[in-house]
């Protein structure tokens, strides 16, 4: 079974997907240089560090 953490992850992506259905959708990627015509989804659920201030 899943952690609460992971699975709310997942039903993030879920709910983006349909509402962008012509995107490309990944996980955790390096963010491309050319986006596609139908768009780039990127659920990145790292830990994103100290801000920087």
């Amino acid at each position: 079974m899943s952690s609460t953490r992971e699975q709310v992850i997942q039903a993030v992506a879920a709910l983006v997907k349909g509402a962008l259905p012509k995107a490309d959708h990944y996980r955790n990627e390096e963010k491309q240089k050319a986006i596609p015509v139908g768009g780039y989804v990127n659920v990145d659920d790292g830990d994103p560090g100290e801000p920087e201030v």
